[in-house]
């Protein structure tokens, strides 16, 4: 039985493609946003590529477009910590990381979203 393979990104191509279109339209409001799935998926791959700031502007798109997504708190968790560790931006992070502990139901996920607003003082 051939096994059905749903392709997440096409990599390079997809990246390439989201930074012009940003850079292209990135001012106006939600022009940026790809489908709930290949925004995530992309925010994700930006991630785990340690392009921290395309990941950021990825992850802010996202919560700009579905903001009432179940994974919101917790995408305002992950990028508050990215902020916080590596963009030097505390305001920034301190916001999303208030506005996560709201809205996080998960008492360990919580606690960590306390911790690193304690830690940013």
């Amino acid at each position: 039985m051939a096994q059905v393979v749903q392709p997440l990104l096409q990599a390079p191509g997809a990246v390439a493609a989201y930074k012009k279109l940003a850079d292209t339209y990135g001012h106006l409001p939600k022009a940026a946003c790809l489908s709930r799935e290949r925004q995530y998926n992309l925010a994700n791959h930006l991630y785990a590529a340690g392009d921290y700031p395309s990941a950021a502007y990825a992850y802010e798109r996202f919560l700009e477009c579905y903001p009432k997504d179940s994974e919101a708190p917790a995408i305002r968790l992950l990028l508050g910590r990215l902020n916080a560790r590596h963009l030097n931006d505390p305001v920034r992070a301190k916001a999303l990381l208030t506005e996560a502990v709201s809205g996080l139901w998960d008492e360990q996920t919580k606690a960590m979203a306390k911790a690193e607003l304690d830690a940013l003082g």
